[in-house]
């Protein structure tokens, strides 16, 4: 993940202002590697990569291999499931193509329905898609794995994020998690 502004990174810094009272605590110790790169480093052994803030489906093969284990979860951090992912937009574009905008939700959220419904057929599409050499079963154990995967629309624990990035200056002091999510979302109870 890129240093110093991936999920990955901030929540490591997360971690190390909790535990140290030092966000930047172990930054000299960070590198910024693609997952699929730190995966390979990591499974190789004997390589300078010695650990890996990973994130799915990197960090369900790396268990899965039985060489490492983990240490500490994003979830261990902040206190639960959370959102990892989340779809960004320009508020202009929004407002200036509402049709188009409408049209994605729906196909985001149609996503959502296909992949819990049909994890098998989901499965299928990521390893044609990302060209994956992951078993297909594998694929469909992780996606059906509510400790590991939950495809929602419900903004969950962002507020922790935008506090914390308040806090290191990275960002001013959200009110609300619905300050940076669209109208759409305002109607579920996130946090």
């Amino acid at each position: 993940p890129a240093a110093k502004v991936s999920i990955q990174a901030v929540t490591l810094q997360m971690f190390t202002a909790k535990k140290w009272g030092d966000p930047e605590k172990l930054d000299h110790l960070v590198v910024s590697m693609k997952h699929p790169i730190a995966l390979a480093a990591l499974m190789s052994g004997g390589q300078t990569v010695k650990s890996h803030f990973a994130t799915l489906p990197y960090s369900y093969q790396e268990l899965k291999s039985g060489k490492v284990h983990n240490v500490i979860t994003s979830y261990d951090i902040m206190g639960g499931p959370h959102a990892v992912l989340t779809m960004s937009i320009a508020e202009k574009f929004a407002k200036d193509n509402p049709k188009t905008y409408d049209a994605v939700i729906a196909a985001y959220l149609e996503a959502f329905t296909f992949i819990k419904s049909n994890p098998k057929d989901a499965a299928n599409i990521f390893i044609k898609y990302t060209k994956s050499k992951m078993n297909p079963a594998d694929v469909v154990a992780l996606l059906s794995d509510p400790k590991e995967v939950n495809f929602t629309e419900v903004p969950k624990h962002t507020m922790k994020y935008g506090n914390f990035l308040a806090k290191i200056g990275d960002i001013p002091q959200p009110k609300s998690w619905k300050e940076y999510y669209m109208p759409n979302n305002h109607k579920y109870d996130g946090s």
